[in-house]
Order: C-alpha cells, then structure tokens, then sequence
C-alpha cells in the first residue's frame, strides 16, 4: 500500500464548504449586486448622455462653421422615429448642403446617431422641436425613409443667422433617457443635456447638471 506524505494526508482530511455557507456568500453576493446595480446604470446612462449631447453640440458648431466658410447654407435635420424598443423621439441629426432655388440637400456626412437609450423627446422639454412631426416631412433617403421617419430641420445661413422663428427662451433642445417622464416642462428631468441656439447669431450654450 503506498504512503501518504503529512502533507498529502492534510490535503485529503481538508473540509469542504458546507452547502449552508454557498447558500450564505451566493445570497450576500445577490444583495451587493441589487444594491450596486442602479448607481452603475445611472453612472452608465450619465455617460452616454454627454457623450450624445456633446456630439450634437459639435455638429451644430460645425453646420455653423460650414455656412460660413462655404458661403452656402447647411441644413441640420432631426430624424423622428420610434427605436427598436419602440420608444419614439429625435434619433438621429444629419447636416446637408442646402440649395434654396432647388430645394435640393446634399448630404455633407454620415447620420450621427444618439447612444443607445438617449433621445430627443418631442415633448415641452425641447421646446425648438416638440409639437411639430404631424406636420414634418417624412425622411425622402435611406437609411431613415424605411424608418418611416419624420425631420425637423435647423438652417444656418452665410451672414450667421439661422431659420428659426422662435425667441431665445424657446430655442432650446433636450436629450435624455428615453425612460424619462418628459410631460412637465416646469421638472426637468434627473439627468438630461440641454443645448440652446440663439436664433440671430448661431451661437450655442449647452448646459449639463451635475
């Protein structure tokens, strides 16, 4: 019969855990991950949130800069539709080249779009472009024409003036989760990104809380 080492003895003679203490840690574990779960997203969905506002504050810098060292207007449009969890909001912003005799856009890039779960809500919180898809134009290219999507459009002409008729107050836009209640323009959301442009010049604030 072959011997067993001391420590080969201690290894066999070890106890195991007893199925009680599995139980135990699993269930201390389970209650660590509920407790740390919601900050997570939160902090998660923050990030997401500046990483769309700030893009968005970039390409309404750009479509302005655009205008005026090509002497032409730029058109920003935003595309209206429902995501594919079927919450329906501004999506998505494209700049084009606009031509007023024609009416023709030339796309300048590529559709930016907002991180997943961060929209603009059509709603009193984005009082530049709530209230007004009935009556928008459905979206005449791909990829947002087989979305059946509907645009607003901000144009930024040479002189640095813009085409929106609305006062200072009022030109602004938000984006948030799209988890958000939204109804009440008078309570802001937890956590949102808000951009205003000022009508007579193009010049953008954006505003983040902390």
């Amino acid at each position: 019969m072959k011997n067993l080492s001391p420590h080969s003895f201690g290894r066999v003679l070890r106890p195991a855990f007893s199925l009680i203490e599995i139980i135990v840690v699993v269930m201390i574990i389970a209650i660590l991950m509920a407790l740390m779960t919601p900050p997570l997203l939160s902090v998660m969905e923050g990030n997401r949130l500046t990483q769309s506002g700030q893009g968005l504050l970039f390409r309404v810098s750009m479509a302005q800069q655009m205008a005026l060292t090509d002497n032409r207007p730029v058109e920003l449009r935003f595309f209206h539709y429902a995501d594919d969890n079927g919450f329906e909001g501004y999506h998505a912003t494209q700049i084009y080249f606009y031509d007023e005799a024609s009416n023709d856009q030339e796309p300048i890039e590529s559709p930016l779009y907002f991180s997943q779960g961060i929209m603009i809500p059509d709603s009193p919180v984005s009082p530049l472009l709530s209230g007004l898809t009935e009556d928008a134009p459905a979206a005449e290219k791909e990829p947002f024409k087989s979305m059946g999507a509907k645009y607003q459009r901000i144009i930024f002409y040479p002189n640095g003036s813009t085409s929106i008729n609305a006062p200072l107050r009022d030109a602004y836009l938000t984006l948030c989760a799209v988890r958000t209640d939204t109804s009440d323009a008078s309570v802001p959301p937890i956590n949102y990104y808000t951009i205003q442009i000022d009508p007579v010049n193009g010049s953008t604030k954006s505003y983040r809380p902390n």
